[in-house]
């Protein structure tokens, strides 16, 4: 079961955007059944890891995108991505060397 399944109330109606957060989610959904299946730290790690990039990659996609529109809220947006990022790059350092298990915390 997914611990976060795509609803549709959550399109954007930028097919780009929608497609990216629907990976997004995925990938947390994988990291969510990689730990509740207890697959090893390493295989979490490079899931992790992929997670991490993906949504550095999709901020920047999306800021982009809201620039080039002139989006009223852009920096609004782009301060909760920043703490987003700071977040993720926290629990990702937490993980990588923590004994114990903080990926169920980040999900």
């Amino acid at each position: 079961m997914e611990l976060f399944p795509w609803k549709e109330e959550y399109a954007v109606n930028v097919v780009e955007i929608d497609e990216q957060h629907k990976k997004l989610l995925a990938l947390v959904n994988q990291l969510h059944a990689g730990v509740r299946s207890g697959q090893s730290k390493e295989d979490l790690q490079k899931i992790f890891a992929g997670l991490l990039d993906y949504t550095l990659k999709h901020f920047e996609t999306e800021e982009g995108l809201m620039v080039r529109a002139g989006f009223p809220d852009f920096h609004e947006h782009k301060m909760e991505h920043d703490e987003f990022r700071k977040k993720i790059v926290q629990f990702l350092d937490a993980f990588l060397d923590a004994e114990t298990d903080v990926a169920m915390d980040m999900a």
